[in-house]
């Protein structure tokens, strides 16, 4: 499996805890989490609890599902040196 693929554009790479400042300043702002089933941040930690949510629950929900866990890459997109999106993409297979 891939574990990361860069483009001039795009960035697709595991989420690592120094991600942190990046989902911060795009998960505070409540125009952004208006229609998501979270709450806009209010301090940097709760960016560094989901990015640890978002690595280790989902792959225990996985498990849970009878799936196997291949991978996951983040969606990074850069314009001008700035991160603009996140996505979340996970690789599953079945027994």
């Amino acid at each position: 499996m891939i574990s990361k693929l860069y483009t001039k554009r795009l960035h697709l790479r595991k989420m690592h805890e120094s991600d942190a400042s990046n989902l911060f300043n795009i998960w505070s702002d409540p125009h952004v989490t208006k229609y998501m089933n979270i709450n806009n941040f209010t301090e940097i930690e709760q960016a560094r609890d989901m990015i640890n949510f978002l690595n280790t629950n989902s792959i225990n929900t996985l498990r849970r599902l009878n799936f196997t866990f291949a991978g996951t890459l983040r969606q990074v997109e850069k314009s001008k040196g700035k991160f603009i999106d996140l996505n979340v993409y996970s690789k599953l297979t079945t027994d």
